[in-house]
């Protein structure tokens, strides 16, 4: 189940509650630049963060509302054959 698209205001709230900088929420998110990410914090960029990229960003902040990160193997772990 996928989380709905979020507000810039919504976006931008998450990154200040995880007490990151523009470049460092880029950079969690995977985008190359910091700019990339505040043009997602403006209303009048018409840009939209990709749902799958704004979980992905909300899971590694902690602040997902139903996933999180796990220290240890993942449940299929065992069926790859790599040595942490």
């Amino acid at each position: 189940m996928s989380l709905p698209q979020p507000t810039p205001l919504q976006i931008q709230q998450a990154r200040l509650n995880a007490e990151l900088t523009h470049r460092k929420a880029a950079e969690i998110a995977g985008l190359s630049d910091a700019q990339a990410w505040s043009k997602y914090e403006n209303p009048d960029s018409g840009k939209t963060i990709p749902v799958w990229r704004w979980e992905w960003f909300l899971v590694q902040t902690g602040q997902h509302p139903t996933m999180h990160l796990a220290e240890g193997p993942g449940p299929l772990a065992h069926k790859l054959n790599i040595a942490p």
